[in-house]
C-alpha cells in the first residue's frame, strides 16, 4: 500500500509542478503608456508584487516585467495593480514594538498598489507580510495613505491615531454619508470598500469593484464521501513470543461528510478540511497447536472494530484546466471507538482504544462536483490501554466525493 501511495504522490507532484504555471488573460502598460495584451501568470497575490511573469501567447516564451518598467498591469477582472510613488507609514504594528510617537513614520517608496474600488474616488491597498496600508485619491489627485497608527504611551497604554477619518470627511465626503458613520469607521478593508462604494454612488458615474469576484468565489463546500477501505491489522503481545496475530486484509465500506473551508490564498488552492467518517473492520484469527502450549491451544480471536474517524487537516489544489484539478491533503485523524474489542473464544476481551494517527491523500476533482481520492492511513495502535500489547492497523482508502453545497 505504501508503494502505491508513494507512486501516486510522485505522479501528483510532478503533474502539479507543471499545472502551477497558469497564465490568464491580462495586460500591462509600460512607462511609455503603451498597452500590451498578453497572458499573465496569476499568483493570486497575497502580498503586493514587485514584478510579474507573462507571455504573448499560449506557446510564447515566459518573460518578466518589473515595477521599474511598468505603470500598471491587470489579470482578468480580479486584479489590477498601479504603480505609485507614495509616502508610506512604516511604523511597526506589533504590540511589543509600538512607537511612542503618534505621527506616522513616512518613507517615500515606489510600489504597486492593488485597486479595490475605482470611480470618482479610488481605493487601494498595499500588503506585505503584516504591514497593511490603505490609500486613496479623488479624480486625478495624488495618491495618499489613509493614516492609522497605534502607538504606546510611557505607562504602556495603547492609543490610536485615527487621522484617516478626518481625511475622509475632508476629501471623500458626500451628503448621503453621515458624519457619525465616518467617525465610527474602522481601518478595515470591508468598511472602506462599503464607504467608497457609497461615496461613488452619491457622486454618480461608473463604479468598478475589483473585490466583487474574489468575494463571491466559493469559500465553503459540503461533500458527501462514501468509499471503501482496504485495511490490515497485526497484533502482538510483548510478554510472549507466540502471541503474534495477523488478522489479514479486509475490504469494508466507509462513509463520511466533509466540510471544506477555502482560504483566501493562491486562487482558492488551499482549504481546511474536517471529515467525520464511519468505518469498520471485522476479522477472525484462528491458529491451532501454537507450540503445543495448552493455554494457547485452538486460539480463536475475533476483532470487531467500529469507529467514527475525525480527520482534520489541509488540502491543496493544483488546477489542470477549467474542468479538472488535482488535490492532495494531509490530516491528523482522531478516532472515536464504538463499542469495539478483541474477543477471545474463552470470553476474554480487550477493549479497543485507538491513538491519533496521520493520513495522506491525493485525488482528482471535476468541476461538476465529483471527486475521487486515494488515502493512506498510517499505523494506528488500537490497544493503547494495554502496555504489553501492540497493534498496527492501517488502510488504503478509495473515496468518492460529491459536493452538495
Amino acid at each position: 500500500m505504501k508503494k502505491i501511495l508513494l507512486f501516486l504522490f510522485a505522479s501528483v507532484l510532478s503533474t502539479s509542478l507543471y499545472a502551477q504555471i497558469k497564465f490568464e488573460k491580462g495586460y500591462f502598460v509600460d512607462n511609455s503608456n503603451h498597452k500590451t495584451e498578453c497572458l499573465i501568470k496569476n499568483l493570486d497575490w497575497n502580498k503586493n508584487p514587485i514584478d510579474f511573469e507573462y507571455k504573448l501567447g499560449e506557446g510564447g516564451i515566459i518573460q518578466k516585467k518589473t515595477i521599474s518598467e511598468v505603470k500598471e498591469f491587470g489579470v482578468g477582472v480580479n486584479y489590477k495593480y498601479v504603480k505609485a510613488n507614495v509616502q508610506i507609514d512604516i511604523s511597526s504594528d506589533f504590540a511589543g514594538n509600538l512607537s511612542s510617537k503618534s505621527e506616522p513614520e513616512f518613507k517615500k517608496d515606489e510600489i504597486f498598489l492593488q485597486s479595490l474600488i475605482e470611480g470618482k474616488a479610488n481605493l487601494y491597498v498595499y500588503k506585505v507580510g503584516n504591514l497593511i496600508r490603505y490609500f486613496f485619491n479623488v479624480d486625478n489627485s495624488p495618491i495618499e495613505q489613509l493614516i492609522y497608527k497605534e502607538y504606546k504611551l510611557e505607562n504602556d497604554i495603547v492609543r490610536t491615531n485615527n487621522e484617516f477619518r478626518q481625511q475622509l470627511l475632508t476629501k471623500v465626503y458626500c451628503s448621503s454619508i453621515s458624519i457619525e458613520e465616518t467617525r465610527n469607521l474602522s481601518y478595515r478593508k470591508k468598511e472602506f470598500i462599503d464607504y467608497f462604494k457609497e461615496y461613488n454612488s452619491c457622486q454618480g458615474g461608473e463604479i468598478i469593484n475589483f473585490s466583487n469576484t474574489r468575494a463571491n468565489r466559493n469559500k465553503f463546500n459540503l461533500n458527501l464521501r462514501p468509499g471503501i477501505n482496504i485495511a490490515s491489522l497485526t497484533t502482538n503481545n510483548s510478554l510472549n513470543q507466540y502471541n503474534k496475530w495477523d488478522f489479514g486484509t479486509q475490504v469494508s465500506a466507509r462513509f463520511g461528510v466533509e466540510a471544506e473551508i477555502f482560504l483566501p490564498l493562491n486562487n482558492n488552492k488551499w482549504a481546511l478540511i474536517i471529515e467525520p467518517t464511519y468505518q469498520y473492520y471485522n476479522s477472525d484469527f484462528r491458529e491451532n497447536n501454537i507450540n503445543n502450549v495448552e493455554d494457547y491451544y485452538n486460539v480463536r480471536i475475533n476483532v470487531d472494530y467500529k469507529s467514527i474517524e475525525i480527520p482534520v487537516g489541509v488540502r491543496y489544489y493544483s488546477f489542470l484546466n477549467k474542468n479538472m484539478s488535482l488535490f492532495y491533503n494531509g490530516v491528523l485523524v482522531y478516532d472515536i471507538s464504538l463499542d469495539s474489542s478483541f474477543e477471545y473464544a474463552s470470553g476474554k476481551k480487550l477493549e479497543i482504544s485507538p491513538l491519533f494517527n496521520v493520513a495522506l491523500g491525493a485525488g482528482l476533482k471535476h468541476k461538476e462536483n465529483l471527486s475521487l481520492e486515494l488515502r493512506y492511513s498510517f499505523k494506528r495502535d488500537l490497544l493503547t490501554d494495554y502496555q504489553s500489547y501492540n497493534s498496527n492497523y492501517s488502510y488504503l482508502g478509495v473515496v468518492f466525493g460529491y459536493t452538495v453545497l
